[in-house]
């Protein structure tokens, strides 16, 4: 799985292996819970502080806290909580 000689992992093994890694660390239910225990935000100004509790909790970072979080809000919010982390959070696509 590993170029030897390069020690490089295809960005395809890289970003499932990331995946798993976040749902191992996060487990499915605890951002949403987060987030419920919060109100259930969906502006920045409710969300990072959400954000931030998830992160040191959990010792994920941010981009990782954020989309798991995205995902696991109920659908009617997740749009406004995908487009809140899309302008506050670099490099946030909502994978």
């Amino acid at each position: 799985m590993v170029d030897a000689t390069r020690q490089r992992v295809p960005r395809s093994i890289e970003t499932r292996a990331n995946a798993f890694a976040t749902y191992l660390l996060l487990p499915q239910g605890s951002a949403r819970r987060a987030w419920e225990n919060a109100g259930g935000p969906c502006g920045w100004a409710g969300l990072e502080p959400v954000l931030n509790t998830i992160t040191e909790d959990f010792g994920l970072p941010r981009i990782a806290a954020s989309r798991q979080l995205a995902r696991e809000v109920p659908p009617e919010a997740r749009e406004y909580v995908e487009m809140a982390f899309c302008h506050n959070i670099e490099n946030f696509d909502g994978r």
